[in-house]
């Protein structure tokens, strides 16, 4: 879990990042008003910058995972990253 949530601590620093570039505003809370985003990756973005790895059990002797926002595939939120590199004209 922790290496999970560390990759999506990165991935939502560099989205902080890329929102200070685009609005010229320094900010440590994601915007995504006006911008069609998907949910799954805006929990996972908002979950990488508003909480730790130890928010999450770990499974038990006869427990299975439980699904934390950090599960999804990271295509999407590297097509949205990248998406926010492009120039508006």
């Amino acid at each position: 879990m922790y290496f999970k949530w560390q990759v999506a601590r990165s991935l939502s620093e560099i989205a902080l990042d890329l929102q200070a570039l685009r609005t010229h505003f320094n900010s440590r809370t994601l915007n995504f008003n006006g911008s069609e985003v998907d949910p799954d990756v805006q929990r996972y973005l908002v979950a990488g910058l508003n909480s730790s790895f130890s928010d999450y059990p770990m499974p038990g002797l006869f427990q299975s995972r439980p699904q934390t926002p950090f599960d999804l595939e990271l295509d999407a939120v590297l097509n949205y990253l990248e998406s926010q590199t492009e120039m508006e004209q």
